[in-house]
């Protein structure tokens, strides 16, 4: 009897023990799907972190629209804040990062302005993609002074070529207007006119206007076949990435992927340039970009803040503190950000503007008032007002980040 029992309360205690085993798992692997999915989808925060997230997602001006923030701390290579950081935006003239430090990879320490052959009684040319011939913000007379020097008939060639005039998903209605001029292979004068309005090139119309400025006819003619081809460079002049980025010329912005494309392939191919920058200097980025332009004119492009933000990282390694306070526009002080994060302690932001309609967006730099230099991305995309209301409330932000940090 006594066996019987001992042998049957044996039995129902390893029952009780083996349902309480399974009951545990059974909630471990509840506990941890729940701590999984939190831990990717809604990050906590303390702190002061927790303070600008709050600033962030409780301000009714920037949630009645598509917003995204990164902040992400050099010194510890840790993100501080991730709001939307894997969403794409429409990324406007931000897109002239990317086309940054592309060419801070091709092109180097040195820009071509003119490639030639030359015989007995011909120069033969082609176009380089320089926006700098004859630019009004910023001329260089290199390739002017050979053409202008030489003694010999002048024949111009473009089948050096391979754009289109447009790029993809610009507005037919931007046309008109300077902030969208033709992609050509050899531009001049910005290629606007006297009033500042968009030229309308052909080979025939560019032979016209250079003839006219040269004071020499010049023709429209083929390459010598057996004649070798000499580049001409210069080095590349700081101004060319102050006008990209400072000014945000968007006519500069599309001749350095024709630059970048004449250098890397011999040929100007915008679109070739922009698929070898992906493959060779983005191939790591966790959120690949759609990239279509050099200058975020059109809105088929599409970038994270996190690509951005990788990309900031990127050209900070390459170039340094020192130099990017050189090209990035300084607030309060420089480019489109000369009448916003003013301060009496000097700049303390260093970033890119990039708009277009019912879109905004800020990626670029700060240093704190403590010396640290964080990176950050800030992007608004399908607000119904104007850019002001959300510039003013990304400030107060900024600020306190300066502050805090």
């Amino acid at each position: 009897m006594k066996q019987y029992t001992k042998t049957k309360f044996n039995i129902f205690t390893n029952n009780i023990s083996v349902k309480n085993i399974r009951m545990k798992y059974a909630l471990y692997i509840v506990l941890g799907i729940f701590l999984a999915s939190c831990s990717t989808t809604s990050p906590i925060y303390y702190g002061k972190n927790r303070r600008i997230v709050k600033s962030i997602e409780q301000n009714p001006i920037l949630q009645d629209h598509f917003t995204g923030f990164v902040l992400y701390d050099i010194a510890n290579q840790k993100k501080k804040i991730d709001i939307n950081g894997d969403k794409y935006f429409t990324p406007a003239s931000n897109t002239k990062i990317f086309t940054f430090y592309t060419a801070l990879n091709i092109l180097g320490d040195s820009i071509p302005v003119l490639i030639y052959q030359v015989s007995d009684s011909l120069l033969v040319f082609q176009g380089t993609g320089n926006p700098l011939f004859l630019n009004p913000k910023y001329s260089d007379t290199t390739a002017f002074s050979i053409l202008k020097d030489a003694s010999k008939k002048l024949i111009y060639n473009s089948n050096n070529n391979f754009n289109k005039k447009y790029g993809s998903g610009w507005a037919w209605d931007d046309a008109p207007y300077s902030y969208q001029s033709e992609i050509t292979p050899f531009p001049i004068y910005g290629n606007l006119d006297s009033t500042n309005h968009p030229i309308a090139f052909s080979d025939s119309s560019f032979v016209k206007i250079l003839s006219d400025t040269l004071h020499q006819i010049v023709e429209i003619g083929n390459r010598l076949p057996y004649m070798p081809f000499h580049t001409i460079n210069i080095p590349t002049p700081d101004s060319l990435y102050i006008l990209l980025l400072h000014e945000s010329d968007n006519h500069v912005a599309e001749q350095l992927l024709a630059m970048m494309g004449q250098k890397q392939f011999a040929e100007q191919k915008n679109k070739e340039v922009i698929q070898y920058a992906k493959e060779n200097f983005f191939n790591d980025l966790q959120n690949p970009p759609r990239w279509v332009d050099g200058s975020g004119l059109s809105r088929y492009n599409l970038f994270t803040p996190n690509s951005i933000i990788s990309t900031l990282h990127k050209i900070y390694n390459k170039i340094g503190w020192e130099a990017i306070q050189i090209y990035f526009p300084a607030g309060g002080d420089s480019g489109t950000l000369k009448n916003f994060f003013q301060s009496e302690n000097g700049p303390y932001v260093y970033a890119k503007t990039g708009t277009l309609s019912n879109n905004h967006n800020l990626s670029g730099f700060i240093i704190t008032k403590k010396g640290n230099i964080l990176i950050f991305s800030f992007m608004h995309n399908h607000y119904i007002y104007g850019s002001k209301k959300v510039k003013i409330e990304m400030e107060k932000i900024l600020k306190s980040i300066w502050e805090r940090y």
